[in-house]
Parts: structure tokens; sequence; C-alpha cells
């Protein structure tokens, strides 16, 4: 990078936003850069078959964030244990390869 660029992360939560995932939509890149705002579990592995992250590093920590989001849910459920599952395998069906 030179110049003003300001370097960008390609996942994070932002401290004044811990219930959404910020992504780089990496399907607009190199021309324009977007940022998708991931507030569930199932829009977390839609942006993953979609393709939205790539590289298998970015897939696995998107993933692992699709989990941190659905830890979120599961504390306000009757079931957490049972939920947690559920979102786990619904992740580990999108892997892409």
């Amino acid at each position: 990078m030179t110049g003003n660029e300001e370097r960008k992360r390609t996942i994070w939560v932002a401290d004044s936003h811990p219930q959404t995932v910020s992504i780089i939509d990496q399907r607009f890149l190199p021309h324009e850069l977007r940022v998708a705002r991931l507030r569930t579990v199932e829009e977390v592995c839609r942006a993953i078959k979609e393709m939205w992250v790539r590289g298998a590093p970015l897939i696995g920590a998107t993933a692992a964030y699709g989990m941190y989001l659905a830890c979120l849910e599961a504390e306000n459920s009757a079931f957490p244990l049972n939920l947690l599952n559920v979102y786990a395998a619904q992740l580990k069906k999108t892997r892409p390869t």
C-alpha cells in the first residue's frame, strides 16, 4: 500500500456492533470495495457458498465467526447445545471444496 491508503481487514467485528460480522465482499474486487454485514448464521453460510469470501484461511475464519454468531443466539435458547450443533452442521455443509 502506498500513500494514504488505509489498511483493511477482510473480516472483523466492530466494537460498536458486536452482533455483526463485517466482511469485504470479494466478488467485487479489485474494481470496487464493498463491505457486507452478516448478522445471522444463515447469512454467513450464504457468504461462504456464494464465494463472498475466498481462500481456505478466510473461509475458515468466516465459519468461526459464524459460530460466534451462533453462540450469541444460543444464549437465548432453551437448548443452546442443540442449537450450536445445528449451526455447526450448517456451516460444515457450506465448505466449497
